[in-house]
């Protein structure tokens, strides 16, 4: 597939440039070489697919270009753009893009401050991404009580 025009003059896209659609197709196209579709039924169909997806997931261009930075760091291709959609939750567990975790962090980090079990202390410690969420829900069924002791 030919690229059009605007991908071919070499002006590079930053990863705070993305905003819309078109500038991380053109992050996309410049950072992994996905080939970009042609025409304007092609492209708006892959613009289409990528705001449906993002609205479905609640992903912002962050996370998209998180997903890309992941993929690079990997040295991976992508054989289609659409590809990119399966990385992206696990680019966010490796810490690219937006943290969809940073607020259980900032809980667990504070539970931390109070836990005196040290069983609780390494559980709390050692979970990442979906299982510190369901660590920290479990700690908080049965440990939430030492929060209203201390305040």
């Amino acid at each position: 597939m030919k690229p059009s025009f605007s991908y071919v003059t070499g002006e590079k896209v930053s990863a705070s440039d993305v905003k819309s659609s078109s500038m991380f197709t053109r992050y996309l196209h410049q950072e992994l070489g996905v080939d970009v579709p042609v025409g304007g039924s092609g492209r708006g169909a892959w613009y289409g697919r990528l705001q449906s997806e993002m609205e479905a997931q609640g992903w912002s261009w962050a996370d998209l270009v998180g997903a890309v930075q992941y993929l690079k760091a990997r040295k991976s291709r992508l054989g289609v753009m659409d590809g990119l959609f399966y990385y992206v939750s696990t680019s966010q567990d490796r810490g690219y893009g937006d943290d969809p975790y940073d607020d259980v962090r900032s809980k667990v980090s504070e539970a931390l401050h109070l836990e005196t079990d040290e069983r609780w202390i390494r559980k709390l410690s050692l979970a990442q991404g979906k299982a510190l969420v369901e660590v920290y829900r479990q700690w908080e069924d049965e440990r939430g009580r030492l929060r209203s002791r201390v305040s």
